[in-house]
């Protein structure tokens, strides 16, 4: 939406109601509840797969498999999503590829910088933990390919440092992953607020916050 006082340029309406000024975010306007409601419904790969892959559980398996002292960083190194959109790593590259002034980057640099500061964490994020994470997106990105899309007709980059892993994805329906997820902002120390989550789902509440 556009301002029409033209006072905060253009803003996103929230599931909890709120204003999102998407050029100027201020850590005060971040909701864990709308970061949750959103990412579990943000279905991964532009929704090119064989069943509903939240954002959410994607980034609840990527915290897991890394060291404690990650896990808050691994849990929000996609939130900026729940504003922005899930936009996949071949559009990126394809906007670079026609205007690489990146407008998109800044955008989520500027959404990320106001969750982790809400999360009473560091931004950017420190270099050592950055790089363990990213390792461990990509590491779940095959995974999730292998599991949840169809044979790909060509090769995906980075395919040759990631041969064909065991393990095994089950896709939960966006209520359970919004919970997981939830409940893991908790656990990793991030005060997400004590709210029964699936009533302020159903009904965009933020009792308890």
């Amino acid at each position: 939406m556009t301002d029409n006082n033209n006072t905060g340029g253009p803003w996103l309406q929230t599931h909890s109601g709120k204003a999102w000024h998407i050029l100027e975010p201020r850590h005060e306007d971040v909701d864990w509840l709308d970061i949750t409601f959103a990412l579990a419904k943000i279905c991964r790969f532009n929704g090119h797969c064989t069943q509903h892959y939240s954002v959410a559980q994607h980034s609840v398996a990527v915290a897991e498999s890394l060291p404690d002292e990650c896990r808050r960083y691994a849990l929000l190194h996609d939130a900026h999503e729940a504003y922005l959109g899930d936009w996949t790593r071949p559009l990126k590259a394809a906007l670079d590829a026609i205007s690489p002034d990146g407008a998109l980057q800044e955008l989520e640099s500027r959404t990320a910088c106001a969750i982790h500061l809400a999360a009473g964490l560091a931004y950017p994020v420190p270099v050592d933990i950055a790089e363990q994470i990213k390792k461990a997106d990509i590491r779940q990105l095959f995974i999730e390919r292998n599991n949840i899309m169809a044979r790909p007709p060509l090769d995906w980059e980075g395919e040759h440092l990631n041969p064909t892993l065991p393990y095994r994805v089950k896709p939960e329906i966006w209520e359970d992953a919004a919970q997981r997820y939830f409940n893991a902002l908790v656990s990793a120390g991030i005060d997400a607020g004590s709210v029964f989550l699936p009533f302020a789902l159903n009904h965009g509440g933020t009792e308890g916050r």
